[in-house]
């Protein structure tokens, strides 16, 4: 007697129709329809990795470990916090300006420009009309 991956019969199964090849094609058609919806509509697992061929995972649980799947509002929680934390550091960062009197202020903790437009604090330019007086004197 032939049997499928089920264990179910493959031959008529007492239908009394007599006909033992249609109730196997029937039998063997509603197989692989389900096969193929299975293959089509399921989480596929290949040797290395899982395929959800472009459909939406649902109800997966919040990340216990780092090599867990994470769901939607794990990673938009992270992302507001980091966005938080960001905030924070630059606001540590800005530069205080001090009003030293009327019309004038004095801007502290600027660091050595990199680019042409940055702000240069007063050791850059110190150095930098050092370097200018020496090739002047040399000469």
């Amino acid at each position: 007697m032939s049997v499928n991956k089920f264990g179910m019969s493959l031959t008529n199964r007492g239908s009394g129709d007599g006909v033992d090849g249609a109730s196997t094609v029937r039998l063997r058609s509603s197989i692989e329809s389900l096969r193929n919806y299975a293959r089509n509509n399921a989480l596929f697992m290949s040797e290395d990795f899982y395929d959800a061929r472009e459909h939406k995972i649902r109800r997966v649980a919040a990340p216990e470990i780092d090599t867990d799947a994470t769901n939607r509002s794990y990673v938009e929680d992270a992302i507001e916090q980091s966005k938080k934390s960001a905030t924070e550091e630059l606001n540590g960062r800005i530069v205080a300006v001090e009003d030293k009197a009327e019309d004038q202020h004095k801007i502290r903790h600027v660091a050595a420009p990199e680019n042409g437009t940055d702000a240069a604090n007063k050791t850059y330019v110190d150095s930098a009309i050092g370097r200018l007086k020496k090739v002047v004197t040399d000469r």
